[in-house]
């Protein structure tokens, strides 16, 4: 099963995708410098049937950001921001996607 789940994951673009989305998701980097993994999470997320999602992962990384700076302590780090993210499911639909889709891939534990 390993070496399954290793050919999966890399003979194709889902470890950029999923890098990405880790950067998306931690708030410890600001959203200037993840703005082509904005781009990379979109253009995924339309592989699966969630179109032009690019604004709204954008607002959802600038509050995920503003909740973090401003000191909120549920906001510390990739899996507390994925969360927010999942909670916000009605404002941030795609992000909250992106944020299951994150969370259940077998490599995001080594990143968390």
């Amino acid at each position: 099963m390993v070496k399954s789940l290793n050919s999966r994951f890399s003979d194709n673009s889902d470890g950029s995708v999923l890098t990405a989305m880790s950067n998306l998701f931690d708030p410890s980097i600001p959203v200037t410098q993840i703005l082509s993994d904005i781009d990379t999470v979109s253009d995924y997320l339309g592989t699966v049937g969630i179109e032009g999602s690019q604004s709204e992962l954008l607002c959802f990384a600038n509050f995920a950001r503003a909740s973090h700076n401003s000191g909120n302590k549920s906001v510390t780090d990739i899996h507390s921001a994925a969360n927010l993210a999942i909670k916000n499911v009605n404002s941030y639909p795609a992000s909250a996607e992106a944020a299951k889709r994150l969370l259940v891939s077998p490599s995001v534990y080594s990143r968390l």
